[in-house]
């Protein structure tokens, strides 16, 4: 499995056909692709191709880790592994040493200079981004157990109200296949889709990759494409 991409495509026949998808989950790009294929679409990644993502500021980027790491809840093996990642350093901290440690923190670093290097993935982000691979491991653990307070306390904060559940499972689409939506870009059904500001830019040539970030942008055929 990957994960859910920021920009993506679907037809708009096909989106009507399936009776849209439920917006009053928290992990809605996931929501969206699983439901295309509960609803019998094909589903298409294009990991080569690169759209440029501008910046939040710091307070939006803080805002959303832990809404980003509830998100992990639609996918139990991933929250797994982040959930036992923090508590595994600081209990082998003391056994492994300073040696063991580095050791574990370049292993992170090699896969994620393996990771940049995919799909053309060298040409747009910078070599020294993979050290921070390290960091984020430990930030993201960090944050999933913050998600696990917010799940027993009632769920994500997120548009002045709480979100319980991040996404459904495909079981559980294929189950409700028929049911009609009303999706709202906020998560809650009794609000009107609302306009975000944009988080992307077109690239004035196809020359400026060097200025993209990679994203994989989902197509379905027989039904949605990108």
């Amino acid at each position: 499995s990957s994960d859910s991409p920021g920009t993506l495509a679907i037809r708009r026949s096909f989106f009507l056909a399936m009776g849209g998808y439920d917006g009053s989950v928290l992990y809605e790009n996931l929501e969206l692709i699983r439901s295309v294929i509960a609803a019998g679409g094909r589903v298409a990644d294009r990991p080569d191709l690169f759209v440029r993502r501008l910046p939040s500021s710091a307070r939006r980027f803080w805002e959303q880790r832990p809404r980003q790491a509830y998100d992990d809840f639609a996918q139990p093996a991933k929250m797994a592994g982040f959930l036992v990642g923090l508590p595994s350093v600081v209990l082998g901290a003391r056994r492994l040493g300073p040696v063991g440690l580095s050791t574990l923190a370049l292993a992170a670093v090699a896969l994620a200079e393996w990771g940049r290097r995919v799909h053309g993935g060298g040409q747009v982000f910078p070599a020294r981004s993979v050290w921070w691979a390290p960091v984020w491991l430990l930030e993201r653990s960090l944050c999933v157990w913050i998600a696990m307070l917010l799940r027993m306390t009632g769920g994500a904060p997120y548009s002045g109200g709480r979100f319980r559940r991040a996404a459904h499972s495909l079981r559980e689409l294929r189950a409700l296949r028929g049911a009609r939506w009303l999706p709202s870009q906020s998560g809650a059904l009794a609000e009107r889709p609302q306009r975000h500001r944009a988080t992307t830019e077109r690239l004035t040539s196809t020359g400026s990759s060097s200025q993209s970030i990679r994203t994989k942008s989902p197509r379905t055929r027989n039904g949605p494409s990108g």
